[in-house]
């Protein structure tokens, strides 16, 4: 959607900020954020059609939150 709209023709380079689930001990999940560059994407359709993405992504190296505010995500 967002290539039509930028009317681009790569699908790398972008960064895209997402939460990934995370079991702890005592078999506890939690969820955290990550943001990471976009190295390339793909889409596909199963066998009922359904349409899937798989994006690889390079992880940034920090992530954190901004000390003035915990929904602003700051990363290396």
């Amino acid at each position: 959607m967002h290539q039509r709209k930028k009317n681009e023709t790569s699908r790398g380079n972008h960064y895209v900020i997402f939460t990934c689930p995370y079991r702890k001990n005592r078999n506890t999940i939690v969820h955290f954020w990550l943001v990471g560059k976009v190295q390339s994407f793909y889409q596909c359709k199963d066998s009922r059609y359904s349409l899937h993405f798989l994006a690889f992504v390079e992880i940034m190296k920090e992530h954190d939150a901004a000390g003035h505010d915990s929904s602003v995500p700051t990363v290396r």
